[in-house]
């Protein structure tokens, strides 16, 4: 079972760092298999601007960038389409070590020309499978790190990802309010409540229910308060095609989870 911080946190008021977290499920019999901090890869990652491209001497592919960094302008060359005077990057110094690439990068000599690092794309990065061209940010300033920036603009992006091991005498643990649950009776927070039922943040309404008749010596139905552990509900027209839901794309993608579509 994986889920984000930030999806527990949607279900249990917190201050507790993922560590503390995972530690605390383990202490409850929830193993943790694995803890990743996306943010801690991407810590040595700056933003540049590349001030000036031109055509390699010796490769039609290859551009040869003006890069200015924290450190001043650099040369890198560049084999991205979109590698271009006046965007803001993502840079990668020579000693760094590249997450989706599992390499360190130093400063190499690209068909006779010296190059001083590198502008990553996003699957270079760890962050998609993208890798038609490098990262265009909108805006930025140089110098600000990367994570930094992600943090404030695509927070899913760095959000720490926890796996537990589920034994089959916890099913409650398969679903992340379940966990909460568990984590606020530890003490380590305070569960959210459920918004109501007819609340469209949950995506329903409820149904009405009317008592039946005691004329003909039937009983009301009996009234409980909804429980929360249901997930059952007949679908119908839906459109395979349709964009799903940022949010819960999001958090899925993050827990390991691909969006499919099948017409």
């Amino acid at each position: 079972m994986k889920f984000t911080l930030s999806w527990l946190k949607d279900h249990l008021e917190t201050e507790a760092t993922a560590a503390e977290i995972a530690e605390a499920l383990t202490d409850l019999g929830l193993e943790v298999e694995s803890l990743s901090d996306p943010a801690a890869a991407l810590a040595p990652f700056t933003l540049a601007k590349v001030l000036h491209a031109e055509k390699h001497p010796d490769a039609d592919r290859l551009r040869v960038c003006r890069v200015l960094t924290d450190e001043g302008e650099k040369q890198i060359v560049c084999g991205a389409p979109n590698a271009r005077a006046g965007i803001t990057v993502v840079l990668a110094k020579p000693g760094s070590h590249i997450p989706g690439l599992g390499t360190t990068i130093g400063v190499g000599r690209i068909r006779g020309v010296e190059s001083f690092g590198m502008m990553a794309s996003e699957r270079e990065m760890g962050l998609s499978d993208e890798h038609e061209g490098i990262i265009e940010l909108p805006h930025g300033e140089v110098g600000e790190r990367f994570v930094d920036w992600l943090r404030a603009h695509r927070p899913a992006a760095v959000d720490p990802v926890i796996e537990i091991k589920v034994t089959p005498n916890r099913p409650d643990a398969l679903g992340v309010r379940g966990i909460a649950r568990d984590l606020a009776a530890r003490g380590l927070g305070r569960l959210k409540p459920l918004p109501p039922r007819d609340d469209p943040a949950r995506g329903r309404t409820a149904r009405p229910r009317h008592p039946r008749s005691r004329a003909r010596g039937r009983l009301p139905p009996l009234r409980r308060p909804p429980d929360p552990r249901r997930a059952q509900r007949p679908l119908a027209g839906l459109d395979a095609g349709a964009a799903a839901c940022h949010r819960a794309a999001a958090h899925l993608a993050a827990g390991g989870c691909h969006q499919l579509s099948h017409p």
